[in-house]
């Protein structure tokens, strides 16, 4: 199944120059997206896609899900883009404090928006699958949410 490769497409083509690192890996797990809140608004009817997590070259890690569908190469790709991004230790789906968020919006056309923000995401055992929960506010107290259960199956990693 090649739907994880969306949101990473999605990404590297709009990410700014400050998310210019070196990408070392992805890993993306399919399941079912339980909360998902972007700047207080409550989105987790919409929510679609698979979760993903990004390693980059400079230690940071970025976790990932969005609304709406996906097809091959974003032809009709995910609306919406939350990334909750903060150091990681280089370990695939471990607990990571959370110091910015970025938002990708194509449903209203708005470019990649980067805000500071103080959080974490904290992975646990749901066996047969993991439940990740991540949450941040950003410096105007906007609250940002994701909880997914992912469904045990085999994560993608590339």
């Amino acid at each position: 199944m090649h739907r994880p490769l969306i949101p990473l497409l999605l990404i590297v083509l709009f990410a700014p120059p400050a998310l210019a690192s070196e990408l070392l890996r992805t890993v993306t797990a399919d399941g079912t997206c339980e909360r998902l809140v972007i700047e207080d608004v409550e989105l987790t009817a919409e929510c679609g896609t698979p979760v993903t997590q990004m390693h980059e070259s400079d230690g940071r890690v970025a976790v990932s899900a969005g609304t709406g569908g996906q097809a091959w190469f974003g032809l009709a790709g995910p609306e919406r883009i939350l990334l909750f991004y903060g150091p990681g230790n280089g370990d695939n789906w471990t607990d990571h404090a959370v110091n910015q968020v970025v938002v990708h919006d194509n449903a209203t056309s708005t470019n990649t928006i980067m805000r500071e923000a103080t959080g974490a995401c904290i992975y646990r055992d749901a066996d047969p699958g993991m439940l990740i929960t991540c949450e941040a506010k950003d410096v105007t107290d906007s609250v940002y949410a994701l909880t997914y259960r992912t469904d045990g199956g085999m994560s993608f990693t590339f």
